[in-house]
């Protein structure tokens, strides 16, 4: 089919907030259909264009709009498989038969998809925590037939030994090593929080300079909310507990209901990675892809898809219409936790996207030294993979530049054509890339770096103007 002038994909649906979040994830040019224009191919439910004689995706068929936003704002029923791009998948196939496609993929140039690596930090010092926690660590160290490492607990809530929970140091020496960075969350006050169990508790106080000293070395620091997932007002409170640092927010315990998400939005976080599972890993909202919310105006979702509690551990607390319940989590051993790893870094290399992975603070010690399963993970996905391995926030503000900007392709003539690649301007981050779906042998001259595959051509953006021209 021959390429000419985009947009030439038309959306007639009563929705138009669903289709632009739908085409913000595709990130393909589209517009509201206008009976004036022409088109390679229109989704509408054909009985509100009886008189539309071209190509039509009929959304009385499928309605794809609406099955997308309800598994992103509702939540996939197949944790291990990403349901909502696995639709977008199926969209691409479907434009392909009508028009030639141009898009910018959810990976950048030269990666095949990202990591965010973050951490939960609920606990920082064995003299803040209660008796209660550290008899518990202790119990299970010797549970496992570690009894120096209990030992070693029980000496230190003595005062007789150094407090072996003070892991910043060895964090930074772990990613240091592998040349990464992660996102530590920190709760911005103390106690349970409001609704929670009493299990929930922090005792530590915010330390100003190991702040400053994560940041300043580049790591990131956010928001382990306590009461922001309530109302506005707590949000407020907790983001400027925090000095406003950072504007990222992962509730404590994942905490949310259906308004979580519009209160976060209101009291000004920038983006949120609340929405994963405590008892299990995978896809909760169905993506790879850092979203937006429905009706919500700035906040973005980065959803969480690896947490080493319910990768690991044996079991959690979640609540059901206020009851807390204990329930189980995977609790695999070593190499059935590494093959569930390796599924979704399958995923992710089909997908592209951003695989989002929660390792708590003190989990690289025993009674839960997990630390071999989580510097697997970098390595495998970094070193073999060849992902971006970086913070929350990075990665939130790669999507959020995918998201801005605005593909516009015009023709010269039948062999050359220009794609206009408006709103963006390139930074410090990794440079998106164009995907170019088309017979690779009909390239003849493109103005920039570009890669070959079978079945398209992705194309480097270091211009705001590529020039293509075919044989």
């Amino acid at each position: 089919m021959e390429l000419s002038q985009y947009p030439k994909i038309g959306v007639l649906y009563s929705k138009l907030e669903y289709v632009d979040e739908v085409f913000q994830l595709l990130k393909i040019p589209w517009e509201p259909y206008n009976q004036n224009h022409c088109y390679d191919v229109v989704f509408a439910y054909k009985s509100n264009i009886p008189e539309y004689n071209g190509n039509i995706i009929n959304l009385e068929d499928n309605d794809i709009f609406l099955n997308v936003i309800n598994i992103l704002n509702n939540f996939t029923s197949n944790p291990h498989i990403p349901e909502c791009d696995e639709l977008l998948m199926n969209i691409r196939k479907k434009l392909q038969t009508y028009t030639t496609l141009i898009e910018i993929p959810p990976s950048p140039w030269n990666y095949p998809y990202m990591v965010a690596l973050t951490h939960d930090v609920d606990l920082i010092s064995i003299n803040e925590c209660k008796l209660r926690t550290v008899g518990y660590a202790i119990f299970k160290c010797f549970k496992q037939f570690k009894f120096i490492s209990g030992l070693k607990l029980l000496y230190a809530k003595l005062g007789f030994k150094p407090d072996p929970w003070n892991l910043f140091k060895v964090w930074e020496n772990m990613e240091t090593f592998f040349d990464v960075r992660s996102t530590f969350f920190f709760a911005p006050k103390k106690g349970c929080g409001l609704k929670s169990h009493p299990h929930r508790e922090i005792n530590y106080n915010i330390d100003e300079n190991l702040l400053t000293h994560l940041t300043t070395n580049g790591w990131e620091v956010g928001v382990h909310g306590i009461d922001n997932w309530i109302n506005s007002e707590y949000g407020i409170e907790e983001l400027k507990m925090l000095s406003q640092r950072n504007s990222g927010n992962r509730t404590h315990w994942l905490m949310f209901n259906k308004l979580s998400l519009s209160k976060l939005d209101s009291a000004g976080y920038f983006y949120d990675s609340t929405i994963g599972y405590n008892h299990t890993v995978g896809f909760r909202s169905g993506t790879l892809q850092v979203y937006k919310p429905l009706y919500l105006k700035n906040l973005l979702e980065l959803p969480l898809h690896i947490q080493d509690i319910g990768l690991l551990g044996d079991y959690c607390w979640e609540i059901d219409s206020d009851v807390w319940k204990r329930i189980h989590c995977l609790n695999l051993d070593t190499d059935s936790a590494i093959e569930l790893c390796e599924k979704l870094f399958q995923q992710a290399n089909y997908y592209g996207g951003v695989l989002t992975i929660s390792w708590h603070y003190h989990n690289i010690i025993y009674p839960r030294d997990w630390s071999y399963i989580y510097t697997y993970i970098i390595q495998s996905t970094k070193y073999i993979d060849n992902a971006w391995v970086t913070t929350a926030k990075n990665i939130v503000e790669w999507f959020k530049q995918r998201r801005d900007v605005k593909i516009h392709v015009y023709n010269k003539n039948n062999k050359k054509f220009v794609i206009n690649i408006d709103n963006y301007i390139p930074s410090n981050l990794p440079l998106l890339k164009l995907r170019l779906h088309i017979d690779p042998d009909k390239i003849k001259y493109i103005n920039t770096e570009y890669k070959i595959t079978k079945s398209y051509v992705d194309i480097k953006c270091d211009k705001s103007a590529i020039e293509v021209e075919l044989q």
